[in-house]
């Protein structure tokens, strides 16, 4: 029997994903073909994924997570527009001020 690591299920041996949670129990090992890229110490080349075996709850929960990731950062972008919009209006005004007040000593 193979205990699952996320919730402790014990599944069959020949089992490749948890009954109860859908969590890869063992990592298949392939061999890469020799033409494969792969990342190295001098820099990083190009790697191709073409499966992704994610159970469909745990995708479900990866999406949720992204979505929530990216309206956090469009609204931390948004706050910034706004206070750029904000200061460099109150500069305008300044320059104003400053100008008016320049002007009224020639």
């Amino acid at each position: 029997m193979i205990t699952c690591s996320d919730c402790k299920r014990r599944n069959l041996d020949n089992a490749e994903i948890c009954e109860k949670c859908g969590t890869f129990l063992k990592v298949k090992k392939t061999k890469l073909p020799a033409d494969a890229p792969v990342i190295s110490v001098t820099g990083i080349h190009k790697v191709v994924i073409t499966d992704i075996r994610m159970p469909f709850w745990s995708m479900i929960k990866f999406m949720v997570k992204w979505i929530i990731a990216s309206v956090t950062a469009v609204i931390i972008v948004v706050l910034f527009i706004l206070i750029f919009i904000s200061i460099a209006s109150g500069l305008g005004s300044f320059v104003k001020i400053f100008s008016d007040s320049v002007s009224r000593f020639f």
